[in-house]
Parts: C-alpha cells; sequence; structure tokens
C-alpha cells in the first residue's frame, strides 16, 4: 500500500508495516479526510480518538466509561468529559476523564513497539486540567535514534508521525517543565 501523509510515512514506511495496527494506521493514512467527520454537537475526531480507534478499543472506551458511571447519550458537559463514537470503523471524540479511565485498564510499560504514549503536563491557572492528560498517540519504535510516534495533531486536525522529542519541543515552556510521558502495553 501506497502512503500518502505529507511523504512522513514513506520514511517511517517500515514501522508502520512492522506495527501490528498496521491496517488501521493505513486506513487512516488514506483517509485524512476522517479528522474532520462531524460528530454530536460539531465536535471533530480528537487524538484520544484516534488513540482508542488505532489500537481497537473503542468499545473497550465505552464499556469503562459505562462501568464507571458515564452516560453515552450525556454530551452536556462542559469539560467534555465524554464519548462520541459513531462506530467501531473510525475514530472518535473520547473526553479526558473517560481516556484517563480507559489508561488505568492498561499496564504501565518502557516504550515498547506499538504502546500507547500519553503526554501529561501542568496547566497553569486551569482547575480542570491540573496535572492531567493533555495528549495521546501510538509510539511505532524507532527510527535511527528517534522514537516515532503516530498521533493526531488536535481536534479535528491531521494525523502524522513525529519524532516524540519533536513533539515535545513543540509544546510550550511550561508544558515541557512539568511533561510527564508516559507508556501502556496495548492488548494485541
Amino acid at each position: 500500500m501506497e502512503y500518502t501523509l505529507n511523504g512522513e510515512s514513506v520514511k517511517y514506511r517500515d514501522l508502520v508495516r512492522d506495527s501490528s495496527f498496521r491496517d488501521k494506521i493505513s486506513f487512516l493514512v488514506n483517509n485524512p479526510d476522517l479528522t474532520k467527520t462531524k460528530l454530536f454537537g460539531g465536535l471533530n475526531p480528537c487524538c484520544w480518538g484516534t488513540t482508542t480507534y488505532v489500537i481497537g478499543a473503542n468499545q473497550g472506551v465505552k464499556d469503562v466509561c459505562v462501568k464507571n458511571g458515564f452516560s453515552l447519550d450525556d454530551y452536556c458537559s462542559a469539560m467534555g468529559d465524554f464519548v462520541v463514537i459513531p462506530d467501531n470503523n473510525k475514530p472518535g471524540y473520547v473526553g479526558r476523564e473517560p481516556m484517563e479511565l480507559f489508561l488505568s485498564t492498561l499496564s504501565k510499560s518502557d516504550a515498547v513497539k506499538d504502546s500507547v504514549v500519553a503526554f501529561f503536563w501542568q496547566n497553569k491557572n486551569n482547575e480542570f486540567c491540573g496535572f492531567g492528560l493533555h495528549h495521546s498517540g501510538i509510539y511505532l519504535g524507532d527510527y535511527g535514534n528517534q522514537k516515532i510516534i503516530f498521533h493526531q495533531k488536535e481536534i479535528g486536525e491531521r494525523f502524522q508521525f513525529i519524532p516524540l522529542d519533536e513533539f515535545v519541543k513543540e509544546l510550550c515552556e511550561e508544558s515541557r517543565r512539568t511533561l510527564d510521558v508516559r507508556f501502556y502495553k496495548t492488548k494485541t
């Protein structure tokens, strides 16, 4: 399969080919407009929705939310702590608290191929986020001496392959200063 995501996937083709998530990553790379899918209330898919889709956990996220008292049809939370996954065949929107609940069902690990990489940092003057989960992606492995991740940049923004260090450099100084990067084993 030929990859066309701004030339990045050609560079990291072997990492994608050797990933247990090859088919889903290839699907997203070849369907970049999925980031613009209109979900409930005009929301678009987010990084957490993309991560859960890639690892095949859409239903798992729904299940853990219901188990913890979330109503999957209650979208009134001003903080976005809800889940909008239209089906299990594409990424959706997963809020911060539901994603943290889901990550708590996974085992923490070292940086191993095909693990979820989650980024936690402090947000000054923001009681809601505090030192909370702010981003996630899939760690595909090493390319040279760089750790490569696949992620969705932001809500409704593009999919991207990027060295982990480069992603970190794009964060503001306060976020980098308080950054905690965690890896989680996926159930593949």
